[in-house]
């Protein structure tokens, strides 16, 4: 190749770059753009040493040198990196596994959960004794997203629903035996300690000395109880639910 009547030695480059579709430059001027294979070839570049910076929004920008050698088409491969988001959370009580769409993160609130590409995902929280927290949010490349604290409800534990059911036999006053059904409901997040405390028309329901029992976050239970030797006259007798 010649210039004003002198020969200009040149070569060519042919750019393989991942992610497709990104911009080349030499130096501050663009040359092109990779096509969906992720490729561009320069021609008739001036042999010699070529200082190059491949961009595309959402990676690192990768910048390097290349020497062009006359009549020659010399490849470079290129990788851009994501540029990638975070993720801070914290919850009270702290201590709590951090996942992100289902992965464990092996990190545990309060903290920064790195290396989120961009874009919609969702996180879980676990802690033993509590229900399990699940959210959605966005991650954005280079940003710290920042979930609003988390706190989980305390246990809130009720009976309700009691049912009474009536001897099949005969029931004579003070020697009668009948049977109650109890629901207990936890309606916060955490687990819950509730001790039975039956008594029908002022007659105790067994078991008796009580049993503290759990109740898991969020669940229901329905325990049922005898009474034990009712004692004086029982006022309900025979047809308690009427």
């Amino acid at each position: 190749m010649s210039f004003n009547g002198a020969y200009l030695a040149v070569g060519n480059l042919r750019f393989s770059v991942y992610p497709t579709l990104s911009d080349v430059y030499f130096d501050t001027t663009f040359e092109g753009t990779t096509d969906s294979s992720g490729i561009l070839v320069i021609n008739n570049i001036p042999a010699g040493v070529i200082n190059y910076t491949i961009k595309k929004s959402g990676y690192y920008d990768r910048q390097g040198s290349v020497s062009v050698t006359e009549g020659i088409t010399t490849l470079v491969s290129v990788i851009l990196n994501l540029v990638l988001g975070s993720l801070f959370i914290t919850s009270n009580p702290p201590g709590a596994q951090i996942y992100v769409d289902n992965i464990d993160t092996g990190y545990t609130t309060p903290s920064t959960v790195p290396n989120i590409a961009q874009g919609n995902h969702t996180y879980k929280l676990t802690l033993l004794g509590y229900s399990d927290k699940i959210g959605d949010f966005v991650a954005t490349n280079g940003t710290i997203t920042v979930v609003s604290l988390i706190t989980w409800m305390p246990a809130n534990i009720t009976a309700t629903n009691m049912v009474i059911t009536q001897s099949e036999t005969p029931c004579l006053a003070g020697t009668c035996t009948i049977h109650a059904d109890v629901t207990w409901t936890n309606g916060g997040e955490t687990d819950g300690i509730f001790t039975p405390n039956i008594t029908v028309d002022t007659i105790p329901v067994s078991p008796a000395p009580y049993t503290s029992r759990n109740l898991a976050a969020e669940t229901t239970v329905t325990l049922g109880f005898d009474v034990v030797e009712p004692a004086g006259t029982y006022s309900i007798c025979p047809s308690p639910n009427q």
